[in-house]
């Protein structure tokens, strides 16, 4: 489980809380009275990611953007997976490369010496 500073502190530099206003500081937090972390059991996505994680081949196994989004499809989370489907402009990259699986992209033509 991930806990708040854990994804606290990659996105966020380490002064960001100095640039609060005065009013805005509530004051120094007594740490006997934040309660103690939940220690909760993993959730079945939790699990599911957990063990694909293990049986991800590697990098350079992948030849194909498909191998990639195959492999990355079970690995995300469903949020995480979502937003990178929605990110890819109508999946044009992943269609021009299925397209040219199927067909050749360039004729290739015969030039004669008419002279």
């Amino acid at each position: 489980m991930l806990r708040p500073r854990k994804i606290f502190k990659p996105l966020h530099p380490p002064d960001a809380l100095d640039i609060l206003e005065p009013y805005q500081h509530l004051g120094p937090v007594d740490p006997l009275t934040v309660p103690a972390p939940e220690h909760t059991e993993p959730t079945e996505e939790e699990k599911r990611i957990e063990a694909a994680r293990e049986k991800l081949p590697p990098v350079d196994s992948m030849l194909l953007l498909e191998d990639f989004e195959n492999w990355a499809e079970q690995v995300l989370s469903g949020t995480a997976w979502n937003y990178y489907k929605s990110a890819g402009e109508l999946d044009k990259g992943w269609i021009y490369e299925i397209a040219a699986d199927v067909q050749p992209i360039e004729r290739s033509v015969c030039l004669f010496d008419l002279a």
